[in-house]
């Protein structure tokens, strides 16, 4: 794990051409740990920690255990009180709500940084790590605000295992997560769970593919509503602001039976002509069959697995009909209004067309069918996973 994220951080720094870096050190694990990995990849003299303490809340203890982890690390770090940069906040005409003037501070702190890097030449290393970023526990612009994120597919233990890994002091270890943002306030008092109980319930959702009313018989029903309440409501802080676009509306009919790389690069290319993708998934009436061994629900998880949040879609269920002519008939039934149409099969292009409607035609890049990496995987050829997204693996070994 520490290999993986040092390689990968100094990959990063290489690719954008930037020796330095600079590290909001608060005292916590999370940024402790961070700092260590940043300095294993671009050496100490490359790496500046800032301590921001809030004058009269921050605590002593966090002041001296990032000050003492940042000389044992051999680091310079900078102390800048971020009292003086909230006072002009009461000039504002209008009152600060207390989560106004809450979520002020750790803006303040992400800009305090921003600075240092835009004087210096350097990059900021976030802190945050996956727990947080899929519970929502944190400011969008503040503390979410950042150049890489080494630890942010760490969930909140598997940071504790790491910080024991780098000799992290058990002072930092040991001590409850407290964002300091008012007093008494630690991190799992706020969110009503605690870090193992949120945990668990991620790693089964997130990488294991568990339902949520499996995750409830396991975990019970409060602390699962609850996760999946935060994952849901703070769902804005992980995407980029939606960019308002002339709306165009393409429709990218398929089985995908597997939805492999091919499926991908046209979807990339719709994205670059229409703000909105209507996914229309064929034969949804099969599964587990030579042809169809996927359901429609096991099609439609894969793809929102492998499209994520990057493009705006939304898909529906076609079931097969046996008449050609009343095909097209039969999708305009079943899916939203659209404006064009995107196929690679001469045959629709040909059925559209006759309707009077626009087709654009695609051309995959990669040069497979889905006929194709369905007889590697019966005939166990192992080559038919660099055909498909590393998400599609999953759904066949399954089956097999």
């Amino acid at each position: 794990m520490k290999d993986k994220i040092v390689k990968e951080l100094q990959q990063f720094f290489s690719l954008i051409h930037k020796k330095k870096a600079v590290i909001g050190l608060s005292g916590g694990i999370d940024s402790a740990v961070t700092l260590a990995l940043t300095i294993l990849a671009l050496e100490k003299g490359n790496v500046t920690a800032l301590f921001m303490p809030e004058l009269n809340l921050t605590s002593d203890q966090n002041k001296d255990d990032a000050i003492q982890l940042a000389r044992n690390l051999g680091v310079t770090i900078e102390t800048i009180p971020i009292n003086p940069f909230i006072e002009p906040s009461k000039n504002l005409p209008w009152k600060q709500s207390p989560l106004a003037a809450m979520n002020l501070k750790p803006r303040i702190r992400m800009m305090i940084l921003y600075n240092y890097a835009n004087a210096h030449g350097a990059i900021v290393v976030g802190t945050s790590n996956k727990s947080e970023i899929y519970l929502g526990y944190g400011t969008k612009h503040g503390d979410c605000a950042a150049d890489i994120l080494p630890i942010g597919d760490l969930y909140k233990g598997e940071v504790i295992q790491l910080a024991k890994e780098l000799g992290i002091p058990s002072s930092i270890i040991n001590k409850k997560p407290s964002a300091e943002l008012y007093p008494g306030q630690t991190d799992e008092d706020e969110m009503g769970i605690t870090y193992r109980e949120a945990d668990a319930i991620l790693q089964d959702c997130l990488d294991y593919d568990g339902r949520k009313e499996h995750l409830i018989e396991k975990y019970g029903e409060k602390n699962v509503n609850l996760v999946f309440s935060r994952m849901s409501t703070h769902e804005h802080k992980r995407v980029l602001p939606t960019i308002i676009k002339k709306s165009k509306t393409g429709l990218f009919i398929g089985r995908f039976q597997p939805f492999h790389l091919g499926h991908l690069d046209a979807i990339k290319q719709i994205a670059k002509e229409c703000d909105t993708i209507i996914i229309a998934i064929g034969s949804a009436q099969y599964a587990s069959t030579p042809d169809n061994p996927l359901s429609y629900q096991e099609r439609k998880k894969l793809i929102e697995e492998v499209l994520g949040n990057r493009w705006k879609y939304t898909l529906f269920p076609v079931e097969d009909v046996h008449q050609a002519q009343s095909w097209v008939e039969h999708i305009n039934l079943k899916v939203p209004k659209y404006d064009y149409v995107f196929t690679s099969n001469g045959f629709v292009e040909d059925l559209f067309s006759e309707q009077g409607i626009p087709v654009k035609r695609l051309k995959f890049n990669v040069k497979i069918s889905g006929e194709e990496i369905r007889n590697m995987i019966n005939e166990r050829n192992e080559n038919w996973k660099q055909f498909v997204p590393r998400e599609a693996v999953k759904y066949f070994n399954r089956k097999n």
